[in-house]
This record gives C-alpha cells, structure tokens and sequence, in this order.
C-alpha cells in the first residue's frame, strides 16, 4: 500500500489486510492478494501499466526511492519499462507518443 501511495503518488481511500483501495486520476484502483486454493499467492498475475506524461522524470523519481527499473524499450505505442513493487509484483509505466532513443542520450 505504502508504496503505490508514497512513491506511485495515488490517493489512499481504505487500508486493510484483505482490501485497499486508491484513487489514480478518475480510476479507483482495487488491491488485494491472489489466493489459490485458500492459500494466498505471491507474485504473478496481472501487470498494471500505468501512463505517464514525463515517463522520464517518473523513472528518475522511481530510482530515487530505490525502486529497481528495466531499460526503455518501444512499443506500437510509445517507450516502457518494467518496474516492480515492494512485494515483487510486476509493473510497467508507458509514454505514448515517444521512443526509446528519444529517452536515452
């Protein structure tokens, strides 16, 4: 929770155990643990991409929280990299319109 609030900068609305939820622009976001079987799962799952206006100064503010990131690379779309949160779960931020060698120097 800590992290997507504190370093990914959504807007908390509730915390527990089993459920968090948090605002990202018009988008409620919804958290909770996979489970299998009536056991919890780590890892895995869906990725959650989110788009940014300046994916460089996003990555810039990622790495000073230490947060571990994948170079650029291009899509159809627009320059990605891959990130992970706290608990190894992985993401990935995209800026439409821009490409990887517009990015690096």
């Amino acid at each position: 929770m800590e992290f997507y609030r504190d370093v990914l900068g959504l807007t908390a609305e509730y915390h527990s155990p089993h459920w968090s939820s948090l605002q990202a622009g018009a988008t409620r976001v919804g958290l909770h643990p996979p489970f299998e079987r009536g056991e919890e799962v780590r890892g895995g799952g869906w990725i959650l991409g989110l788009e940014v206006a300046d994916i460089k100064a996003f990555r810039d503010r990622l790495e000073a929280a230490g947060v571990l990131v994948t170079d650029y690379h291009d899509t159809p779309s627009g320059a990605i990299f891959d990130f992970s949160d706290p608990d190894g779960n992985r993401l990935q931020a995209i800026q439409p319109g821009v490409m990887r060698k517009d990015l690096i120097g």
